[in-house]
Order: structure tokens, then C-alpha cells, then sequence
């Protein structure tokens, strides 16, 4: 069965035996002796911007100008500022968070109503609905680079069946057909 999860849940899960691998974004600190990762591939993070914004009208954001919106973090997204793209965002200052939301869609949905604003990946925001519409907006930054790397996790300790490796392999070659960087 499939589980949407909190990164962290999912290596953790994956650490304790409870799942048998997970696809995750990597985290280093989050890896342990434990654990493989397995690249799917690398994107980047754009800034999702609602007609609302002041933002709205520009093509790219500066980070400088991030920190003055009113931010929707996903989950815990920021509370680990060792997370790879959460080192480049507080070597100046921390983002102005405004809430905290565990639901994609509800987090679309206040962007496109409010002044809101929030990170997602590159790859969503090519069939994104509300992107797609032109009700929200998908910013680069333009003075930073927030990559994300995707992957496979799976611990050491266990051995795939044939369904994951046919399942693993599979995703693998979506990945590579949909021209994703690997």
C-alpha cells in the first residue's frame, strides 16, 4: 500500500523496519548507516505566488523579498535548518512563516485567495492545475538556488521483493522518460 508521510516519518519508518524502502527527498541528516538512497532526480524549488501578491507581477523573486511574505510551510517544512535548501534561505534570515499546513491543495488554495505564499518543486508546477490556469504563479528565485534531490531509501537490513525492485525500476524509467535530471 502507499503512504503520503512527512519526509522525516518515512526514513524513520524505513529506519525502524516499519516500511520496506520510501521515496523521499534526501536529507543528509536524516541518513544514517542504516539506510541506502538511491537517486530518482534533482529539481529545484519555485516560489508559488497568488494575484493577491505583491509579487505577482514579476517574472523571478529575490530571496531579500521572500522574507517579507507571509509564508505557508508545509508540515515541518524549516524546522531543521540543516535541510540542504534551508541552509541557503537562513544564511540571511528566516522565512516570515505564517502557518503551518499539512495539505498540498489547502496550501493552493490560500495562495490563489491570499497573500500568501510557499515553496514547491519545479517538476509539480509543469502540471499543477492552478499553474497551469494561470490562477498562481511558479517564481524562480533569483539569486539562489533551492535544489531538492528525489530518491529511493531503503535500509540495509532488507532485501526487495520482486514487486519493489519491478515497482523501483519502473518509477526509474518514468523518471528518465519524463526527462527529469538524474
Amino acid at each position: 500500500s502507499l503512504h503520503v508521510l512527512e519526509n522525516h516519518v518515512i526514513y524513520q519508518r524505513v529506519t525502524t523496519g516499519n516500511a520496506h524502502f520510501g521515496i523521499v527527498a534526501y536529507e543528509a541528516n536524516l541518513m544514517n548507516s542504516n539506510l541506502q538512497f538511491h537517486p530518482l532526480f534533482s529539481d529545484e524549488y519555485l516560489l508559488y505566488v497568488g494575484p493577491k501578491s505583491p509579487l505577482w507581477q514579476q517574472d523571478q523573486v529575490k530571496l531579500e523579498e521572500l522574507y517579507e511574505q507571509p509564508y505557508i510551510a508545509y508540515g515541518d517544512e524549516f524546522l531543521d535548518v540543516r535541510a540542504e535548501w534551508n541552509e541557503s534561505l537562513f544564511s540571511i534570515k528566516r522565512p516570515n512563516i505564517s502557518l503551518r499546513i499539512n495539505n498540498t491543495n489547502a496550501i493552493r488554495n490560500m495562495i490563489l485567495h491570499e497573500n500568501y505564499v510557499a515553496f514547491f518543486p519545479k517538476f509539480s508546477a509543469l502540471s499543477d492545475y492552478y499553474v497551469t490556469s494561470g490562477y498562481i504563479k511558479a517564481l524562480p528565485i533569483e539569486n539562489t538556488a533551492l535544489p531538492v534531490h528525489y530518491g529511493c531509501i531503503e535500509s540495509t537490513h532488507y532485501k526487495r521483493s520482486n514487486e519493489e525492485r519491478t515497482f523501483i525500476e519502473y518509477l526509474k524509467r518514468s523518471v528518465q522518460e519524463l526527462n527529469f535530471s538524474i
